[in-house]
């Protein structure tokens, strides 16, 4: 699929919570065939078995940044391997990617989980810091999974934090999973990063992290997943409002 292009780059958006407008696009890779998608839940778990991680990374990174130019200004967001983080010529090989494609470094982010964090957080720590020296930000994504998420805040120089959904389906319901949202926005907001609430599905929950101060928001409730062309529309269209809005 890789060598005869048939994967596909879906881009999901990402809202200001404070203006409601799209602030970034999330790339997600997707594999469609004439019997139907797989699902990536299976065909990364796949890949990653296979030692071809790091091929499917570096293939939805160089569609990323072709496909940045007709995002304007938008932070292009790209979840990264272990395979590709764990290896210490990917900053130098990623500069490369962005240098031949004229994209700015600060216009990406770098998702990354916790894992890799905790088998190899002095290496983990050397790619962060490379990665900063390039321009390019870096994200501790599926915030609130894991045991040790607040002590890789601490370690960890991150830019943002990304709150994953199984905190932010209990937000409206469950006063603990309100605490741990505001208390990872404010430890967060004291070490200099952002927080993103990820896989939002309602009003009310979208209102909730609002009101508990995440910066960005994302999800269904926003929209799904889609081709470029289609999110490009949907963005066009939303400036277009605004110009009539402001006219």
């Amino acid at each position: 699929a890789v060598a005869n292009d048939g994967l596909q780059v879906h881009y999901q958006p990402v809202v200001s919570a404070k203006t409601g407008s799209i602030s970034a696009v999330e790339a997600l890779v997707r594999w469609i065939r004439p019997a139907g998608p797989v699902s990536p839940s299976v065909f990364l778990a796949v890949a990653e078995e296979a030692g071809m991680s790091d091929l499917i990374g570096t293939y939805v990174l160089r569609r990323v940044v072709r496909d940045a130019r007709a995002f304007g200004d938008l932070k292009m967001v790209v979840n990264v391997f272990a395979a590709q983080f764990r290896d210490p010529g990917f900053p130098d090989a990623l500069e490369a990617i962005l240098k031949a494609a004229g994209m700015p470094p600060d216009r990406l982010e770098l998702d990354i989980t916790e894992s890799f964090l905790a088998s190899e957080p002095e290496r983990a720590s050397r790619s962060i810091e490379a990665l900063h020296a390039l321009g390019v930000s870096v994200a501790l994504d599926d915030f609130g999974t894991g045991f040790s998420s607040v002590a890789y805040l601490r370690r960890f120089a991150f830019d943002k934090v990304k709150i994953d959904r199984s905190v932010v389906i209990d937000v409206i319901r469950d006063p603990a999973s309100q605490s741990l949202v505001q208390a990872a926005v404010a430890l967060a907001e004291t070490l200099g990063a952002e927080v993103t609430a990820e896989g939002i599905e309602m009003a009310e929950e979208a209102e909730a992290l609002k009101q508990a101060g995440c910066h960005e928001l994302q999800g269904y409730y926003f929209g799904a997943p889609t081709v470029r062309s289609e999110i490009l529309r949907r963005i066009v269209r939303e400036r277009q409002a605004v110009g009539e809005l402001r006219a």
